[in-house]
């Protein structure tokens, strides 16, 4: 076992508490957080693998306002009248 229950999670553990799938966890693995293998389980550390969440989903979350257009001017007034 590792040393830290609360540092070091399972992944099936990491999956739950975050609400990803197995692939998804997979895809943080390789995209370089550290995982590491006992017996057969494999675990990662939580504050590595929840910076990497929350990069992703700010990332996510730019991807989807930027893709907004751009709000027209309103033209109902003409410039300098008040």
């Amino acid at each position: 076992m590792l040393p830290d229950d609360e540092e070091w999670w399972t992944k099936e553990r990491a999956c739950r508490h975050i609400g990803i799938t197995a692939r998804t966890f997979n895809r943080y693995i390789d995209a370089g957080v550290l995982a590491v293998k006992v017996n057969g389980t494999v675990y990662v550390q939580r504050g590595p693998f929840l910076a990497e969440y929350r990069r992703r989903l700010v990332a996510r979350r730019d991807s989807r306002f930027k893709s907004q257009p751009p709000e027209e001017p309103d033209d109902s007034q003409p410039l300098g009248s008040a």
